[in-house]
């Protein structure tokens, strides 16, 4: 679809809104080119870019994570990205208490915030809010990862999918996992009926909501491309920047795309090529996992294939 074509559609549907009560998301999985079509949006519809992107947040990871470069910032105004330590973490909360600041901020240049990424918390949090989940305490974190490592992952996984079928359907990486069971264990009341009685409410405009997609292959063959390119234009001198200050592996930034099997490179334990093979095959899985979710989750105004 033509951009212009979008732009009458979206000006139609936010026709006599005020426009610090409108909000444009642009969402898609990892590769497909959001950020590029969001500023050929920008630029037709006065509007300025928000990331919603979990590990865009960091600085110092620019080129592994795909921030917009130094070229795409001079053409639009762009908010969240690089701005917060590698060594710090940043949840879907925090995101959201940030987001809020800079819609407040923009309210007075009269200009249509587009929230673009792929991390599906972020958008869901943005639209749907967050639950107000207590604080765990930190003895039955302990005891739970005493717990997981005792077990081992198979069993660990079958109590977390008895005591919270829905959500461990749908997660199953050990962090989640063991988060879902801390907060079961804590409250008596599993995630999933949490997420059901959100109190920390998302962000109250009228949406237009675009999910961006292509045949599945080529967003592959995207993906693989990708990685040619962070080696070639620096990624590699950033992950190893990374590697010498040592940062807590458990952290996001650690475990992003790409810099976990580069990191694993530094340490000396696998190859270059091993590396490079590992970061798209991880790669590939996750876009299959965006993708199931903005199917399951993500009611779109409109779609678009590229």
């Amino acid at each position: 679809m033509a951009i212009n074509k979008l732009k009458k559609i979206i000006k139609k549907y936010f026709e006599n809104q005020d426009v610090n009560e409108s909000l444009v998301i642009v969402a898609g999985p990892t590769g497909i080119g959001k950020s590029y079509f969001a500023i050929k949006l920008a630029l037709e519809i006065n509007g300025v870019i928000i990331n919603a992107d979990s590990i865009q947040v960091y600085k110092n990871i620019e080129i592994m994570s795909s921030q917009p470069n130094k070229n795409d910032l001079t053409k639009v105004d762009h908010f969240l990205y690089g701005f917060k330590s590698i060594n710090e973490h940043y949840s879907v909360g925090d995101w959201l208490h940030s987001l809020n600041h800079v819609l407040k901020y923009i309210k007075s240049k009269k200009k249509i915030p587009i929230l673009v990424g792929g991390t599906g918390m972020y958008i869901d949090a943005a639209i749907n809010g967050l639950s107000d989940i207590p604080a765990i305490e930190e003895d039955i974190k302990l005891k739970t990862n005493i717990m997981f490592e005792t077990l081992g992952v198979k069993k660990f996984r079958e109590i977390v999918g008895e005591i919270d079928p829905v959500y461990y359907s749908q997660n199953k990486d050990k962090q989640r996992l063991i988060r879902a069971y801390n907060v079961f264990i804590s409250t008596g009341k599993s995630l999933t009926d949490w997420h059901k009685s959100k109190s920390n409410q998302g962000i109250n405009r009228k949406t237009f909501s675009i999910l961006l997609n292509k045949e599945r292959k080529e967003n592959y063959k995207n993906c693989d491309s990708r990685f040619e390119t962070f080696i070639k234009t620096g990624g590699l001198d950033e992950v190893r920047r990374f590697w010498e200050k040592k940062i807590d592996r458990s952290l996001s930034s650690a475990k992003a795309l790409g810099i976990k099997w580069f990191l694993e490179f530094y340490d000396g334990k696998i190859s270059l090529k091993n590396a490079m093979e590992y970061s798209k095959r991880d790669t590939r899985r996750y876009v299959k996992r965006q993708n199931t979710w903005f199917k399951n989750n993500f009611v779109p105004n409109i779609k678009i294939y590229l």
